[in-house]
């Protein structure tokens, strides 16, 4: 009796031990669940704003409105160049706003990226260019790395980062389904 009561016992701080284990796994997933949430609610906020503000010409195509800060010109080539220069040259504050497209807000970045040399740290100053919104979230494309060959792709950077709101959108729904499940 003595044996069967210590088996029932470890059976016992077992299922004890099991039972806290997926309360902590439910806990946690309940925390993922209410961030995916969040961020898909600001999401769908972010989406209605481009897609509320979004233009086409008469082919169909997708209007590129950029309002530069520093820079007007009529030319796509032009604004392309201009976001390269500013690219490649920027040396400004850590970040700084340039202009809007829709409803968002246009910045560029400048990270400060440690690498050891010869037993040294040392920082290289990296530059990215974002989209951002009220909601607080930023849209990248290609990293934040503009096309530097072509200017026109270079000047629809920030439409192809806002773009990805609807993309995302889909995504961060299917995540929260996924948890919900």
């Amino acid at each position: 009796i003595e044996k069967k009561v210590a088996v029932m016992e470890g059976s016992k701080s077992a299922h004890f031990k099991e039972v806290a284990r997926s309360r902590a796994r439910l806990q946690d997933m309940e925390k993922d669940a209410a961030k995916i949430k969040d961020t898909l609610v600001k999401l769908t906020t972010d989406e209605s704003l481009y897609k509320i503000n979004l233009k086409f010409d008469k082919d169909g195509a997708k209007i590129n409105a950029l309002e530069l800060t520093d820079f007007k010109s009529e030319e796509s080539e032009e604004f392309g160049k201009y976001i390269n220069k500013l690219f490649l040259t920027y040396k400004g504050p850590d970040e700084q706003k340039i202009g809007s497209l829709y409803g968002f807000d246009l910045y560029i970045r400048q990270k400060k990226i440690p690498y050891e040399s010869n037993g040294m740290f040392q920082y290289e100053s990296k530059n990215d260019l974002y989209a951002g919104s009220a909601s607080g979230i930023k849209y990248l494309w290609n990293h934040g790395i503009p096309n530097t060959d072509n200017p026109k792709l270079a000047a629809r950077y920030f439409l192809n980062a806002i773009d990805r709101v609807t993309t995302l959108r889909e995504k961060y729904a299917k995540d929260y389904d996924e948890t919900q499940r």
